[in-house]
């Protein structure tokens, strides 16, 4: 009896000329052409799975037909959502042409259930028609398959099944010879892996049997005409593809041969659809593009708003809505760091690149015993250049310098004179024509600490006395004083406190915490504020642990206690409300700290800068409109709709020097000072109440 290798595809394509009665010697593919005109018979016998069992719903979930110009001619598999692995040979010919196929899914009927197309036909580069070697192809669907009981993905072996292996094999096939197709799925259970070397010795002289080739075998069941492309599995992962064998399909001594899955494994994941920037470049890129664009749209009609100004209506507020142009801006933050969070982080480090300044520093007694520091810019000293009032460097003794108009900085919790948002606005300040001057708190910015005392957001008194120093050296010029963050809060309260006594004739203020009982409170919700809230605390137990010294001794503190806190609730609940004798417990600190509703006992001209998604301040939480507006008020606010706290970075690359500022407040605030600095030395008469 004479045996040739034929394509199972190809058997499948003589199933569909038997039905329809046309020779299709084209899409014969033989190892030898004297075989082939035998083998060109469409009236030769065509049967199912030999041997097989109709499969049960459910059991080959994986299980698909390939349907080509409306007809049946092959299985597969599927293996991703949008993914079919079959034979190579199933679709030769036919590579640049997907829309002739479509594959049925999620049914064990071979006539009825759900189809979806093709978009894209993947055959392996290497498949030869003439050995049937690297026999394997990939569909890529038009969309995802549904998924569901009957319809599942099959994952891929890693590696060759073991010789002598159970294996199972499901697919189509005519019952009989000029039969009808069956239209249930077969199911074969008793085929065993047969050894390469008795695979290749039985082929021997018809075809070689290479490592992309897996063989199996059965005395009663075989893969057969119609079968080809379909899965042969082994422990639910799929082994092999069926490939060629035997014109008889079932012998006793030649077994089917399947393309090996192991393999060709990392082909077939390439050409998967997780791969499709490799399969469909130019969808890929539309996608892109397209994301692109909701992402411009999004940023410039949700992202960028216009800056909100809500100012006293009289003089006041007509002066800086005619000197700063910014006021009538929109806000544009920085395109890739538009939250809150990334506003906050990112600003600090690109503000950071501006140089460190050079001080000279004074040393100020306080009433209780303690000591604060000031530092002036002094472009000639070191970092820090100590010396005490009188005894300065030769630049204080400048008469045309000592006459120039005072810029004060007060930081933030825990910022120092060498602050990034401070060296920023330091900068713009000289180069206007101010002389600069920061405050450092008690026990930082290696300010010595000589009681347990350190600082706190109500507590104004080391401010005043800062600000009764300078003024005692400076009593003629013109002093503006920008706070930021606590130091902002701290600044708030001295001029709600001093009044029309006040001896700064103008504030700027910066990311200032108006309720702070809801800043707090809003430190403690959703995923990121607690982050920031621990990290906060880091840094205030950090400069505790700096003067540990003094704070152990001291038993109204539970040194050990800090660190175990994460909330700046409980560090104020442990540590600031036990430095001072003023506040009952935590809640009454923060309302003793709160400015929201006391603008109105502000006398002198004063801007803030405030960002409505502000973790420590939400736009919720700051002074309504209404009472900024009431007529002979001093303070004024502009409301961005991002920036994060102390944000408000600009630009596509935020960089900060000497000539450039790319953050709104500083923007803001270079304005500002610029109007005031015209202004004559008693500001506050400009503007009558």
């Amino acid at each position: 009896m004479k045996f040739a290798i034929i394509t199972l595809a190809c058997l499948a394509s003589l199933a569909s000329a038997s039905e329809l009665r046309l020779p299709l010697p084209g899409l014969i593919r033989t190892l030898h052409p004297h075989l082939e005109n035998e083998m060109i018979n469409t009236n030769a016998p065509f049967v199912r799975v030999v041997g097989g069992n109709d499969a049960g719903n459910g059991d080959a979930p994986y299980q698909i037909a390939m349907i080509r110009s409306g007809s049946f001619i092959c299985g597969g598999s599927l293996i991703g959502s949008q993914t079919v692995l079959t034979a190579a040979h199933c679709v030769h010919g036919y590579e640049n042409n997907p829309s002739v196929f479509n594959v049925r899914y999620g049914t064990n009927d071979r006539t009825s259930g759900p189809t979806v197309a093709v978009k894209k036909v993947n055959r392996h580069p290497q498949y030869d028609s003439y050995t049937i070697d690297y026999d394997v192809a990939t569909f890529v669907l038009s969309k995802p398959f549904t998924p569901s009981a009957n319809a599942a993905v099959i994952p891929l072996a890693t590696s060759v099944p073991a010789d002598g292996s159970s294996l199972i094999l499901t697919g189509w096939g005519r019952l009989s010879s000029g039969g009808t197709l069956p239209t249930k799925l077969q199911k074969a259970t008793e085929l065993k892996v047969v050894p390469k070397t008795t695979c290749a010795q039985a082929w021997s002289s018809v075809n070689s049997i290479t490592n992309r080739m897996l063989c199996a075998h059965s005395k009663k069941q075989s893969a057969c005409n119609g079968d080809s492309g379909g899965p042969l599995i082994q422990d639910n992962v799929q082994v092999g593809v069926v490939s060629w064998g035997s014109s008889s399909c079932l012998h006793a001594t030649y077994p089917n041969v399947y393309a090996n899955v192991a393999n060709l494994r990392s082909w077939i994941q390439a050409n998967s659809y997780i791969y499709i920037d490799k399969i469909d470049k130019m969808a890929f890129l539309q996608w892109i593009l397209m994301l692109i664009i909701v992402y411009i749209l999004y940023y410039l009609f949700i992202v960028v708003k216009k800056v909100k100004f809500h100012a006293p209506k009289g003089e006041f507020g007509n002066w800086l809505s005619a000197n700063i142009p910014a006021i009538h801006e929109r806000y544009w933050p920085t395109s890739w760091c538009f939250h809150n969070f990334l506003l906050t982080q990112q600003s600090s480090k690109f503000r950071s690149i501006t140089e460190k300044l050079r001080y000279h520093r004074e040393y100020i007694d306080t009433p209780d015993g303690g000591v604060l520091s000031v530092d002036w810019y002094d472009p000639e000293g070191e970092e820090y250049v100590e010396c005490s009032g009188d005894g300065c460097r030769s630049i204080v003794h400048d008469a045309e310098y000592m006459k120039k108009p005072v810029a004060l900085f007060v930081p933030g919790i825990v910022g120092t004179s060498q602050a990034e948002y401070i060296r920023t606005l330091a900068l713009q300040s000289l180069k206007i024509g101010y002389r600069v001057v920061s405050m450092n708190y008690r026990g930082l910015g290696r300010t010595p600490l000589k009681t347990t005392r350190l600082y706190c957001a109500a507590s104004y008194d080391d401010l005043e006395t800062v600000v009764k120093h300078i003024r005692s050296k400076n009593p003629n010029t013109k002093l503006i004083a920008s706070g930021f963050s606590m130091g902002g809060t701290v600044l708030a309260g001295y001029l709600a406190h001093a009044g029309r006594e006040s001896l700064v004739d103008a504030a700027y203020l910066v990311s200032v915490c108006w309720d702070c009982a809801a800043g707090v409170a809003n430190l403690e919700k959703g995923f990121i504020n607690p982050i920031i809230n621990k990290m906060l605390v880091q840094h205030l137990f950090k400069v505790l642990k700096k003067h540990v010294s003094k704070f152990a001794a001291d038993t109204r503190y539970d040194i050990a206690a800090a660190y175990h806190m994460k909330t700046l609730r409980e560090f104020d609940s442990n540590y600031t409300i036990k430095m001072f004798d003023n506040y009952a417990d935590v809640d009454d600190y923060y309302a003793k700290c709160s400015y929201r509703h006391r603008t109105d006992e502000i006398k002198i001209p004063t801007l803030c800068v405030q960002a409505g998604d502000d973790v420590f301040a939400q736009e919720a939480d700051l002074p309504s409109r209404s009472q900024l507006e009431r007529n002979g008020g001093k303070v004024a606010m502009l409301i961005t709709a991002r920036g994060g706290h102390l944000g408000f970075m600009e630009g596509l690359i935020p960089y900060s020097d000497k000539h450039r500022y790319t953050f709104y407040s500083d923007r803001v605030y270079e304005q500002y000072a610029k109007a005031l600095y015209q202004l004559p030395d008693r500001i506050n008469d400009q503007f009558s109440c």
